[in-house]
């Protein structure tokens, strides 16, 4: 068993007892651990971080004479982190930890860590703190922080700690407002020292990197431009005469092209305290906007010239282009209007014709006869409608109303269109009426006529309805309700327009002109009505036209037709009829006509056989029509005959119903008859104007 001194007993260590042996542990730990820090603080080096921080709690310490103790060197002294700490007391962190960074890599030195630092770290640190601070306040801070100058680091950074605060945020928001301006700007100071500046300065004259930094000269900056070419001039001498302008803080303003073809603007302006702001504008685009419109100008006169030759030739092609449209329109009118008065002709013979047959008592025959006879009076109608296209062109047709039964109009249009329709398996009703309508009998056909015949040839199946109803107190609206594929409501606009087709071919794969409503919808504006459509896709549509309703004082309907045949028992025995008309066929027709009549009838197709027969016979009654060769009329000749005899009746014959034929007939007293005549208006006429009546 070994026996341990007793000096090194645990409770009573070198002879020293506490009693208790707790309070002997502590006592004796504290006590070696105090003795160890102090210790080991002695013999440390003093790293600049150390002192900094001691600086900021406690102060530097002095001694008995007043001055600092003395310092280790600088090797020994100053690390990397102990300059970095130093910097960020004044700079940014960020843009200290970037400004190390750089150090490191251009010098090929450590820049951190707890090393000594290089004397070329030391260099670069204090120009670093030069920026922020001045290189007198960097070279005060550097000495009393690392090269044991008077001045203690203590004072030095309470000095110029909250005023280094105030002006790193001043010049951060500075250099925040100068970076968000379009325009380059530099700003000196009394010593003609580059202090701010932007991004846009440096890219504007292209300076190398490291050349523009705080504190740089601005000669130096100048002499850089004259010798890139921006400045034209002997080096020394223009960089002399910016730097006076500069010092002597005129203001200045003036504009220059750049050698890569910019224009600035360039306007200098004095700072208090001496220093001196210039701001650098691109103005290319205005410079070349500006030229534009010097060209402009210098052209102007000569592009108005051509200008108004240009529209002075496009206005003679528009002239010429408008005479060729109004010459082709006024053919196309002619056309159409030749082409109906000769259509018309052989249609007028066949009516005359029909009505010279007599049906006798056969009632099978009498009912085939009045078939044939709307039959061809609907190819009359449809012709008059060329003849209305072609004076709605003109202009220069306007409607007649008059008081029409409704119910023979409709029942005519009906027959008319049966047989066509039960061809596609249609049916075809008319609702009786006993109404009557005061309208234009052409125009308002016309316009039921279209919706029939729309409603035949795009329906597929069922058929269709005819009639009218009282709309109001004082309309009636006449609907055709058909049972065809309906109209989308987005289409419903379109089918007044002129050649516009819902569908290309109808049920009997024939292709519409696309015409029809357009030309009723056109009528029906003339009259001062309206036509209305309501439709429901999958089921049919209604076409309806509402025309003023006449008072009617009998129910009773009687169909043209039957009046006509009742009154054909008449006959006019021993009258005279003159007849004049340069086609062969209407004469021959109007003869076989009143000669069943009993008439002695005279025939001429010029003015001089007329006049000849004139004088022979004893004339009653003239009918003449209006159109004749070698520019004659029978206006022209009607007026010869009653040279001779005043009052002899006349009736004039014509497809050309216009408003100026009218006029002149009726102040003639002359019957205006249209073609296709009409038998009974014929036999209406000779009642009343026939020199003796019948028996």
């Amino acid at each position: 068993m070994t026996v341990l001194p007793v000096w090194l007993d645990p409770h009573a260590l070198l002879g020293l007892s506490f009693g208790d042996s707790l309070v002997h542990g502590v006592v004796w730990s504290l006590g070696l651990n105090t003795i160890g820090m102090v210790v080991f603080s002695i013999r440390a080096p003093e790293r600049l971080r150390d002192r900094i921080q001691a600086a900021a709690f406690v102060g530097e310490q002095t001694s008995a004479s007043g001055m600092r103790a003395p310092t280790q060197t600088i090797s020994h002294q100053v690390t990397p982190d102990g300059l970095k700490a130093l910097a960020s007391r004044f700079l940014r962190a960020e843009a200290v930890a970037h400004a190390f960074d750089q150090f490191e890599t251009e010098l090929q030195v450590t820049a951190q860590g707890t090393e000594p630092a290089d004397w070329r770290l030391v260099q670069r640190t204090e120009r670093l703190l030069a920026s922020a601070l001045g290189s007198s306040s960097a070279r005060v801070v550097m000495s009393s922080a690392i090269a044991g100058a008077d001045v203690a680091l203590g004072d030095v950074l309470s000095i110029l700690d909250q005023h280094t605060q105030a002006e790193r945020f001043d010049r951060h928001m500075l250099q925040s407002m100068l970076e968000n301006i379009a325009q380059g700007i530099s700003v000196v100071d009394h010593e003609q020292n580059l202090v701010a500046w932007n991004s846009a300065y440096i890219e504007m004259f292209a300076y190398p990197d490291g050349l523009v930094k705080l504190g740089e000269p601005i000669s130096t900056l100048i002499q850089h431009n004259i010798s890139t070419g921006w400045i034209d001039g002997d080096p020394s001498q223009e960089a002399d005469r910016r730097i006076a302008h500069i010092r002597a803080g005129r203001p200045h303003a003036y504009e220059r092209q750049n050698p890569d073809g910019r224009y600035l603007r360039i306007i200098g302006s004095p700072m208090p305290g001496g220093g001196y702001v210039t701001t650098f504008t691109d103005i290319t685009q205005d410079k070349k906007r500006e030229q534009a419109l010097i060209e402009a100008n210098e052209t102007l006169e000569q592009r108005v010239s051509d200008r108004t030759k240009d529209l002075r030739e496009m206005a003679d092609d528009l002239d010429a282009a408008r005479a060729e449209a109004e010459g082709a329109n006024a053919s196309k009118t002619r056309f159409l209007a030749a082409a109906s008065h000769d259509l018309l002709q052989p249609l007028n013979a066949a009516r005359l014709f029909l009505g010279a047959v007599d049906p006798g008592s056969k009632h099978d025959n009498q009912e085939l006869l009045e078939k044939a006879d709307r039959a061809v009076r609907s190819a009359d109608e449809l012709l008059k409608g060329l003849l209305d296209i072609s004076r709605l062109d003109q202009s220069n047709v306007e409607p007649h109303p008059k008081s029409i039964p409704l119910g023979p109009l409709l029942e005519d249009l009906t027959d008319e269109a049966r047989p066509m329709a039960e061809a596609v398996g249609l049916s075809v009703r008319v609702a009786p009426t006993s109404l009557k309508v005061s309208s234009d009998p052409d125009f308002l056909q016309s316009i039921v006529r279209n919706f029939i015949s729309n409603a035949r040839r795009y329906s597929q199946r069922g058929g269709i309805l005819i009639g009218g109803r009282r709309q109001g107190e004082d309309e009636v609206r006449i609907e055709v309700w058909d049972t065809g594929p309906g109209i989308a409501d987005d289409q419903r606009t379109k089918l007044f327009e002129e050649f516009e087709r819902l569908t290309e071919q109808d049920n009997m794969g024939i292709r519409g002109a696309g015409l029809g409503l357009a030309v009723a919808s056109r009528m029906a504006s003339l009259m001062q009505t309206r036509i209305e459509v309501r439709s429901e896709v999958g089921r049919g549509s209604v076409f309806s036209v509402c025309v003023p309703r006449v008072a009617s004082k009998t129910a009773k309907t009687i169909r043209i037709g039957h009046e006509a045949s009742s009154s054909r028992a008449q006959d006019f025995a021993r009258l005279n009829v003159l007849c004049v008309d340069d086609e062969h066929i209407i004469l021959d027709g109007m003869r076989a006509l009143l000669e069943r009549w009993d008439c002695q009838v005279f025939t001429a197709q010029d003015a001089q056989k007329a006049r000849a027969l004139f004088d022979k016979e004893r004339i009653d009654v003239v009918f003449a029509d209006y159109q004749l060769k070698l520019a004659q009329t029978g206006l022209d000749i009607v007026k010869s005959l009653r040279e001779a005899r005043p009052h002899l009746h006349a009736a004039l014959l014509t497809a050309e119903a216009t408003t100026e034929i009218a006029a002149q007939a009726q102040a003639l007293n002359i019957m205006v008859l249209r073609k296709p005549a009409d038998p009974d208006e014929i036999r209406q006429f000779l009642s009343e104007h026939g020199s003796f009546k019948p028996s």
